[in-house]
């Protein structure tokens, strides 16, 4: 006989399990507040970790490894991730439609599935991927509001919008970002190429604004591919060319040095959000992004 699986109110039959593999993709959301990042490790909440677990217990216990395009670090949030998982259910009892309505029942709130679909069986994320487009967020004056506090870094009022800007455009390229990267970064090699940035100022949410000094920086990176911790030095840095701390001309003597030691700090996680994971077949979606940063 099938067997059911109750999550909270709703419930599943799931069918008998096929000697057939289907792969899907997925596309998820997530407030990385209380993970320790993406990435399965023992003994602590991670992104992956809760998807692989949501899918073995929709897969009669069976393992099932979750493979992301991007190793989001703790406290780091996406809009949209890509992955992709293999079932083992009979896709004519367990389409799309299903696996998305199942794993957004039985996974935490801060958890949900965009979307999911079918793919081929040597789809690999990160070998799919075009470009990534992260936005690092901070709340510029006092201390965010209660509700955001998870969601932006705090920073004092940036003196210089423009020198910001104009450090920013010297990192648009392929370079060595050794001076960008975490210590224990691992990746092999430190050359990596930012196809566009963009740094704007947005007022602060208020429906009655009562601290006029208080406005949200985000500055917008696309690439190719990132170091450990390159956005969260990126953005430091240029804050710190911000408030003239650094100075902007200093962004080539930073790249060319390769020392860590001159770039700007590594801010909080919680500042930064993965916005799109672009395919190689979505360059129309990724040129659109890439006007919107030449445009801001």
């Amino acid at each position: 006989m099938p067997s059911t699986i109750h999550c909270d109110e709703s419930f599943f039959i799931v069918s008998n399990m096929t000697h057939s593999i289907q792969k899907y993709a997925f596309r998820v959301a997530y407030d990385g507040t209380n993970y320790q990042g993406w990435q399965k490790q023992p003994n602590r909440p991670t992104i992956q970790g809760t998807l692989e677990k949501a899918l073995a217990q929709l897969q009669g216990n069976s393992h099932t490894p979750v493979y992301g395009a991007s190793r989001t670090d703790t406290g780091v949030h996406a809009q949209d991730q890509l992955a992709c998982f293999d079932s083992r259910r009979n896709k004519h009892d367990y389409d799309a439609d299903r696996w998305k309505y199942a794993l957004n029942a039985i996974t935490p709130d801060d958890i949900q599935i965009r979307r999911v679909w079918t793919v081929n069986e040597d789809f690999n994320p990160r070998r799919a991927l075009a470009a990534k487009h992260y936005c690092y967020r901070l709340w510029e004056g006092h201390n965010p509001l209660p509700q955001l506090r998870q969601q932006f870094a705090t920073h004092p009022p940036i003196q210089s919008l423009r020198n910001m800007r104009t450090a920013a455009r010297a990192l648009v390229g392929t370079h060595d970002f050794t001076a960008f990267r975490a210590a224990d970064c691992q990746a092999i090699s430190p050359i990596k190429t930012i196809l566009g940035i963009t740094v704007s100022r947005i007022p602060a949410p208020y429906r009655y604004h009562y601290a006029e000094d208080e406005n949200i920086i985000q500055i917008d990176v696309i690439g190719t591919g990132f170091l450990k911790h390159m956005i969260r030095v990126i953005a430091g840095t240029l804050t710190d060319i911000g408030i003239g701390k650094i100075k902007a001309e200093n962004i080539n003597a930073i790249l060319e040095k390769k020392d860590r030691k001159l770039a700007g700090k590594t801010l909080p996680g919680k500042g930064l959000t993965l916005e799109r994971a672009f395919l190689k077949d979505e360059q129309y979606e990724l040129q659109q992004a890439l006007e919107r940063c030449q445009i801001l």
